[in-house]
């Protein structure tokens, strides 16, 4: 693809509406957080969401269908102190004094998010420098009915 329709479609692709979640995947003891906002609800029976996941991000080692799971904090308009620990490696653990919930089966949610949701690993799909991670939606609920969602735009749809 030459230059000049990169420069049209990556702004174009940068309008297109997602929302900002706290994505914690896991497998056995292992637990990798990250910020996500390429998630998008895929099927209604059985309820799925997908996760689009940058290929060299450790968390989809996690990932295995079958075999992992993840849950997904969706963040309220404006939180961005839920979202700031998760940028960069510090080595500290990023939940520090984010108040967390467990849905009992290993899941972790942040206590302020406006809604949250509990999925299996049923698949990944290779999309160029990410994969799509399927899952499928065993359990999840609003936790603040009152608040909107975190809803996010970019400058230019090539680019973080």
């Amino acid at each position: 693809m030459t230059e000049a329709p990169l420069d049209r479609i990556g702004p174009a692709l940068g309008r297109v509406p997602s929302g900002i979640f706290l994505c914690v995947c896991r497998a056995e003891e292992k637990v990798l957080p990250f910020i996500a906002s390429w998630v998008q609800q895929a099927a209604m029976n059985p309820p799925c969401l997908t996760v689009a996941v940058q290929e060299t991000r450790e968390a989809l080692s996690l990932c295995e269908p079958g075999k992992g799971a993840f849950t997904l904090s969706l963040l309220p308009a404006g939180a961005s102190h839920l979202m700031k620990p998760f940028f960069g490696d510090s080595g500290e653990d990023p939940f520090g004094d984010l108040e967390t919930r467990s849905n009992g089966s290993g899941g972790l949610y942040l206590a302020e998010a406006l809604a949250w949701f509990e999925c299996s690993v049923l698949g990944r799909a290779p999309a160029g420098d990410h994969q799509v991670i399927i899952g499928e939606v065993l359990e999840g609920e609003i936790l603040d009915p009152g608040k909107e969602p975190w809803i996010h735009l970019r400058k230019n749809g090539l680019r973080y």
